[in-house]
């Protein structure tokens, strides 16, 4: 019995250091930006807060219908994102996959999405919003 009292404390004590991932994410922040998609003549503009577990939200939005998407995401430490953007009058990305770039004078990235059964390739530079 005195075995089994002392190996729990210490299983829980493993068990909730083992569970424990330091989630910080430098590209935490609200952030905006253009974007133009070198694969097709289209442009548009993508407004997204990223927060320290790496959850993204936001928009995407279309300057070709002025169409506004809301666009759900995760992005890991080295800039890796994945996620898609849904549009009321439809043409969603429904796949969206990319990375980001920071550095001390810009941050910029790249993104592919799968719109209108085609993959497309875009390229942005994201400036970070400044609350007054």
């Amino acid at each position: 019995m005195k075995r089994i009292c002392l190996a729990l404390p210490l299983l829980a004590l493993i068990g909730g250091c083992a569970g424990t991932i330091n989630r910080d994410n430098i590209y935490a922040g609200e952030w905006t930006g253009p974007y133009t998609d070198v694969t097709r003549p289209a442009t548009g503009s993508v407004d997204w807060d990223i927060l320290v577990d790496g959850t993204m939200s936001g928009t995407i939005t279309r300057d070709s219908d002025g169409e506004v998407g809301t666009f759900t995401g995760t992005i890991d430490q080295s800039g890796q994102f994945t996620g898609s953007a849904t549009f009321a009058s439809g043409g969603n990305f429904d796949s969206v996959d990319g990375s980001i770039t920071y550095s001390s004078s810009d941050t910029v990235g790249n993104f592919h999405y799968y719109f209108d059964g085609d993959w497309t390739t875009a390229t942005f530079t994201l400036e970070p919003v400044v609350t007054p």
